[in-house]
């Protein structure tokens, strides 16, 4: 009797009803919207036929039209006392926020965090949170940064593990208010991450990360929902596992490029003050308890003002070759204009270990810039003070070519990019956040042919990174290389080269994006020749001469 009498009043059965797991829903009630993030397949299965109610929180609400399966990002309509509300299934996981006050950029204020994903236990922790970026922190829809409080006023923190993200006590929220799909910043993150894997000390360090990764999930604050975040890493002394000082002796080193600078570009040089964590666009991140900027400043100092001969044959022991190829394949693959010098940091691992680049704030990439407005530039390069330097060293050069014709047989594909880009925005499209993204922020409207643009900006970007690096490829050879003699330089409407005797001899002047401005055969050379530059417009060029046994080079600036 007791079986039939349980079996009758099954809400499944008798009522048609689903019940929602307690802590996988959010609501908010100003938009009357609901996001529910518990497995689809889980309900549809446990709760068979014909669905007409269901039951979140202690709520009853019924459909407007009964369906026998609920699909993700799909909205219903559901009703209960009188008031309708929209109900969302999202693949994603839900985050609910509160805080005691006005969110500011700074200091942090306190708050309260909640985070559940599908079929994993609920986080619950104290936060301060405050929010961060400069120019972004004017759009409607902020950034923020969280960190994970023991107390109420942040003198002690905790570590999370959210997601499988790097355990913290603190992580980014990126509201991604610019990018129409919402996808560039971490597609830009995993293709880092793809492209260069490893940092140089993994064997010392296993779990030492050479970027960041990010995941998407859905935003309630203070009850209204927010919109569609990417939850993400930051980068610090932890994630990259740097060495920590001692005592007064700096050994790993981390600086922030937050603002555009003569340092973090690699352009000027200015007088640094220890007693300030800021200089000429750095943040000075690690170590904490100690400011030195004595070793940045004699890093740029070297890249501005050391001989050719010098530099060529040190920089690798200052820098990660390595890193530097793949971050200047990166920047220029995906075109991060905003990343030369800004938006970027320069890390240390060890005392006398070399310096390398991890990226951050990656939104301006695939053919936008910053602000989200398409810039269908693909014929350029980007350069900072840096890489104008490297650029001129045929080795790297060359390292530069071999390494990009290992990447394009697999990870730089034009397929394998739009793959990525693709299942970003697919993952976002099936959880319904473009649907409810344009209900909270009245001036967005989901673009899928942004989509299209972006495939055709990146074969068309790749299609010009193939030239410029075949032009490597072909510039540098095994033959002996030796430096070229011009005269004069600058120069203005007549370039003299004097290259001593040459057989079968080409010349060619490229500009700095790679680009060739000039292209001629010279044949023999046993002479002086005078080459006519009237047409070329003033700027830097790298001048390359080829005979049959050796390449000669040399940088040519052209004043008018």
């Amino acid at each position: 009797m007791y079986r039939i009498f349980f079996f009758l009043f099954s809400p499944v059965l008798l009522f048609g009803q689903t019940t929602i797991n307690e802590d996988s829903y959010a609501i908010d009630s100003s938009r009357s919207m609901i996001v529910v993030n518990q497995r689809i397949n889980d309900l549809n299965t446990s709760y068979p036929g014909e669905k007409s109610t269901v039951v979140i929180g202690q709520e009853l609400y019924a459909l407007a039209n009964p369906v026998t399966h609920f699909e993700s990002g799909k909205g219903y309509e559901i009703t209960a006392k009188g008031k309708s509300f929209i109900l969302y299934f999202s693949n994603l996981p839900i985050i609910r926020m509160t805080t005691t006050g006005e969110i500011s950029d700074s200091p942090k204020i306190l708050g309260h965090f909640e985070f559940k994903a599908p079929e994993t236990p609920l986080v619950s922790s104290r936060i301060g949170v405050e929010y961060r970026g400069a120019t972004s922190q004017s759009y409607p829809k902020k950034s923020m940064e969280i960190e994970f409080w023991l107390d109420d006023n942040g003198d002690e923190t905790q570590e999370f593990s959210l997601l499988n993200l790097h355990k913290g006590d603190s992580y980014n929220l990126q509201a991604m208010y610019n990018e129409k799909l919402r996808i560039n910043s971490k597609t830009s993150n995993e293709l880092w991450q793809k492209i260069y894997p490893n940092v140089h000390y993994k064997n010392d360090e296993n779990d030492a990360k050479s970027g960041i990764l990010m995941k998407y999930a859905d935003l309630f604050l203070n009850g209204e929902y927010r919109g569609v975040y990417a939850l993400g890493e930051k980068v610090n002394r932890k994630i990259l596992k740097l060495k920590k000082n001692d005592g007064n002796q700096i050994k790993g080193e981390l600086y922030k490029g937050d603002q555009w600078g003569g340092a973090t570009t690699f352009t000027g040089l200015i007088p640094f003050d220890n007693n300030s964590d800021l200089w000429d666009g750095y943040e000075y991140k690690h170590p904490k308890d100690v400011i030195r900027w004595e070793n940045l400043y004699n890093l740029i100092d070297f890249v501005l003002n050391e001989n050719d001969e010098t530099f060529n044959a040190t920089y690798s022991s200052k820098f990660d070759v390595d890193n530097m190829v793949d971050y200047f394949i990166f920047l220029n693959l995906v075109r991060a204009t905003d990343n030369t010098g800004k938006n970027i940091y320069l890390a240390k691992y060890k005392k006398d270990g070399p310096y390398f680049y991890v990226p951050w704030d990656l939104d301006g990439t695939f053919g936008s810039i910053w602000d989200g407005t398409e810039d269908d530039v693909v014929d350029d390069l980007l350069f900072n003070g840096l890489y104008t330097r490297l650029w001129q060293e045929p080795g790297f050069r060359s390292k530069l070519a071999k390494r990009w014709a290992h990447l394009r047989t697999d990870i730089v594909t034009k397929e394998n990019l739009v793959q990525m880009l693709n299942n970003n925005m697919e993952k976002l499209k099936k959880s319904g956040v473009y649907e409810r993204e344009a209900i909270v922020w009245d001036a967005y409207e989901f673009s899928p042919e942004t989509l299209n643009y972006q495939k055709d900006w990146l074969g068309r970007r790749i299609d010009f990174l193939d030239s410029i690096m075949k032009t490597l490829s072909a510039t540098d050879t095994p033959l002996k290389n030796s430096k070229l003699s011009l005269y004069p330089n600058p120069a203005s409407d007549f370039l003299y080269i004097d290259a001593g005797n040459m057989k079968n001899s080409d010349l060619q002047i490229i500009d700095f994006s790679g680009r060739e401005i000039l292209s001629k055969n010279l044949g023999n050379i046993t002479t002086q020749i005078q080459i006519p530059i009237t047409n070329i417009p003033e700027g830097i060029y790298f001048v390359i001469l080829k005979g049959d046994a050796e390449v000669k080079t040399a940088k040519l600036v052209v004043k008018k």
